[in-house]
């Protein structure tokens, strides 16, 4: 355990936090997809949105619509615990001095990459499901491919925005 954790330390700061973020994504990764699939699969909540606003979506497909509720929903839990255990551990941020800014900005760039995750993954599934020919909901190996391929592009624009943005450490000049 002490080789790794030296060769660890040996790592430049940067490297270390985003392997820190990696696995805080990974832990939030697998709640978000969890929730995901319970909410669309088992629970009937987002088909029971959808219903209720149907007359608002037009042409889009019902699936479509309640995977999106879903994602949104799932998301939105998994980032407010990713905030606690990024702030606490990856960017080691501590005291309460600039909570709530680093909280509006985190929730800035997750809200924006929440939009990035949900129409990519809607997107995918939506494109694949039509290539392939099916009705109604997606085969469950193409709602998570659809689900890995938004998480892999997202984990890059999150990591960034928050390490230069929302996690900053000023420098002595202010």
């Amino acid at each position: 355990m002490n080789l790794l954790r030296n060769r660890a330390e040996s790592l430049p700061l940067s490297a270390r936090q985003f392997v820190k973020f990696c696995i805080v994504g990974g832990m939030n990764t697998a709640l978000d997809w969890t929730l995901t699939y319970l909410l669309f699969y088992h629970s009937g909540f987002p088909q029971l949105v959808v219903q209720q606003v149907a007359h608002l979506l037009g042409s889009v497909n019902p699936s479509d619509a309640a995977l999106f509720v879903s994602k949104c929903i799932a998301t939105s839990v998994a980032v407010c615990n990713s905030f606690f255990w990024n702030r606490r551990w990856t960017f080691r941020v501590t005291g309460r001095d600039g909570r709530r800014r680093q909280f509006i900005r985190f929730a800035a760039v997750n809200l924006t990459g929440l939009a990035l995750n949900s129409i990519i993954a809607t997107t995918v599934v939506a494109v694949l499901r039509g290539a392939l020919g099916f009705e109604g909901d997606p085969p469950k190996l193409v709602f998570m491919y659809g689900l890995a391929t938004a998480t892999g592009i997202v984990l890059f624009w999150n990591f960034l925005a928050n390490r230069y943005w929302t996690f900053r450490v000023k420098d002595n000049g202010g």
